[in-house]
């Protein structure tokens, strides 16, 4: 199935860019649309219908952020990946929160982009990892209930259970045997645990799963 995407940003030699990459690397994306502020974003949506828009947040006229309010108020189906130069979570929580699906910088590579198109068309959400890292940390010292979970971004369904067992004290061994894998198994997916939030012991890994409601201990 083609992936029919709108593309905004307010320079043109950027979404040539996007547009080339992306078309020359996956036959079933379609570029139907180009942009150049939130306005000209919102009727382009309102034309094409398309199943994704990719938009720069600080553009002319209306902002990236409140051109995708509006596109998710009124077009409540059409997937929305926020592109900036800002790493900023001031800004990515306020346009995820508005209920864009994904949160690229510009720097990310083309392998990067293609896969959180891919993810995001399956009806998850994306956040480059740089991002995701500083939301945890952020997470960790603020108990902002409103904050954007990145659990489920960021962790594997294994992952994500193997965290749990050993935040609740539970030994590597005995994770082998409830899990039916390799004690060697359980300490990779720890390491990758680790590496993936930027947090290297179990004390912190405890804290980090409780503040994301994966455990009540």
């Amino acid at each position: 199935m083609t992936v029919r995407i709108i593309l905004c940003d307010d320079h043109k030699i950027v979404r040539a860019g996007i547009r080339q990459l992306i078309e020359e690397a996956n036959a079933d994306i379609d570029v139907v649309a180009e942009g150049d502020d939130g306005i000209e974003l919102i009727k382009l949506v309102q034309k094409f219908m398309p199943d994704l828009v990719i938009t720069d947040i600080m553009m002319p006229s209306l902002n990236g952020i409140n051109a995708a309010k509006q596109i998710v108020t009124r077009f409540p189906n059409v997937k929305i990946i926020a592109l900036s130069m800002y790493a900023d979570l001031r800004y990515v929580k306020s346009i995820m929160k508005i209920g864009a699906t994904g949160y690229l910088t510009k720097d990310c590579s083309s392998e990067e982009l293609l896969t959180a198109i891919s993810t995001i068309m399956t009806g998850e959400i994306y956040v480059s990892h740089e991002i995701a890292i500083t939301m945890i940390k952020d997470s960790l010292i603020s108990c902002s209930l409103n904050d954007l979970s990145v659990l489920y971004t960021l962790l594997s369904p294994t992952e994500r259970e193997i965290l749990q067992l050993l935040s609740e004290g539970v030994k590597t061994t005995e994770i082998a045997q409830m899990m039916n894998i390799s004690i060697h198994t359980v300490t990779t997916h720890r390491h990758n645990i680790m590496k993936k939030t930027g947090i290297n012991n179990i004390a912190h890994l405890t804290k980090f799963a409780i503040k994301e409601g994966l455990t009540s201990i």
